[in-house]
């Protein structure tokens, strides 16, 4: 069962899947629902929590896309 740390909180309930843990297989390469939930297990149970699943794939995409543009000068 995957660990989490009280600070960052769970995104799927059913299988304690932290937001810390999504995040990490999004930037490992996860860029779909399916991927999420084949990587972390999240959005596999009762699906409550897809919203959110989508809400960080579409945030850690747009901090990834603003990494990779060059400074401004």
């Amino acid at each position: 069962m995957p660990s989490h740390s009280p600070l960052t909180p769970l995104i799927c309930l059913c299988f304690k899947i932290s937001e810390a843990e999504v995040q990490t297989a999004i930037r490992s390469g996860a860029r779909s629902l399916k991927a999420i939930k084949k990587k972390t297990g999240a959005g596999d149970g009762c699906t409550a929590c897809r919203p959110l699943l989508e809400e960080c794939l579409i945030r850690v995409r747009q901090e990834e896309k603003e990494a990779a543009q060059p400074p401004l000068r």
